[in-house]
């Protein structure tokens, strides 16, 4: 998707590890914006001390230090840890990776802020919104590819809009599996990020119209099938199977409390209705 010039107010200090002078390969297949493998984050030991590890060490359980959905200090457990190959990063951020602004309060892409390195690149997913990197920047899980901004190619989400978001793609890893965390889990990985416009929009449209809006949200979440890679594929067709018997009924009320996480973490998906849990 097109990408805004505006910078972010404030951006990141440098990573961890030293940078290299240039990059010494081109991006690897999947490019992706995400966070320097070398990022300190605050764990959060069994005894409650804390320590800094850096983002690539981290692991499923794991406690790290974070914002919670109203912004206060959390202490959140990482879900899934994803590799991205390697990438252009500036500081400990590649460009359009979304970070929290504390001078606005909105979810902003990072920019060219820092030091340039070339390295590998991963997304952590956490049961908070934000995650604290060791400057305490606040960061998300999610570059502007998702772009649930006022328009296409916004570098800007709402705080309450992200939050929306964020639920949305925590669901999808809950049912369908951390696949969906790394580059291996798509057969097409841009023709995913140029339809994840089309399908925030219209989870969106959904959440606030009801209706017709949440039986094409489905028909969107149907259509995105084709974009993933075994075995990813089959768990994401398990996971929306429950969603095409409620839209098939016509039980848009149901599909719509769901898209507004009023019955679960999920956007779409949900624990609530899924064959995990049914």
């Amino acid at each position: 998707s097109p990408k805004s010039s505006k910078m972010p107010k404030g951006g990141t200090a440098s990573p961890t590890a030293a940078p290299t002078a240039a990059p010494t390969a081109a991006p690897t297949r999947g490019y992706v914006s995400c966070v320097s493998g070398d990022t300190g984050v605050f764990k959060v030991n069994d005894d409650n001390s804390v320590t800094v590890i850096t983002l690539k060490e981290a692991e499923s359980g794991d406690k790290v230090k974070g914002l919670d959905a109203n912004l206060n200090d959390a202490v959140c457990e990482v879900e899934a840890l994803g590799y991205w190959g390697k990438g252009d990063l500036y500081g400990n951020y590649t460009a359009s990776h979304y970070v929290y602004d504390k001078s606005s309060g909105d979810i902003v892409e990072h920019g060219e802020v820092g030091e340039y390195s070339f390295g590998d690149k991963f997304i952590l997913l956490s049961d908070c919104p934000l995650v604290l990197d060791e400057t305490e920047q606040a960061f998300t899980p999610l570059d502007s590819d998702v772009n649930y901004g006022p328009e296409q190619g916004s570098n800007i989400i709402a705080w309450d809009d992200y939050v929306n978001v964020f639920n949305s793609f925590v669901g999808l890893v809950d049912v369908v599996g951390a696949c969906v965390m790394d580059q291996e889990g798509y057969a097409d990985l841009q023709g995913w990020k140029d339809f994840s416009v089309v399908l925030n929009d219209g989870h969106k449209e959904c959440v606030e119209n009801g209706g017709d809006d949440c039986i094409a949200a489905v028909n969107l979440r149907e259509e995105a099938l084709k974009f993933y890679a075994e075995p990813c594929k089959s768990s994401y067709l398990a996971a929306l199977q429950p969603l095409r018997v409620l839209r098939d009924a016509g039980d848009t009320d149901t599909i719509q409390q769901l898209s507004a996480g009023q019955s679960g973490r999920g956007l779409i998906f949900s624990k609530t209705y899924s064959p995990i849990n049914p």
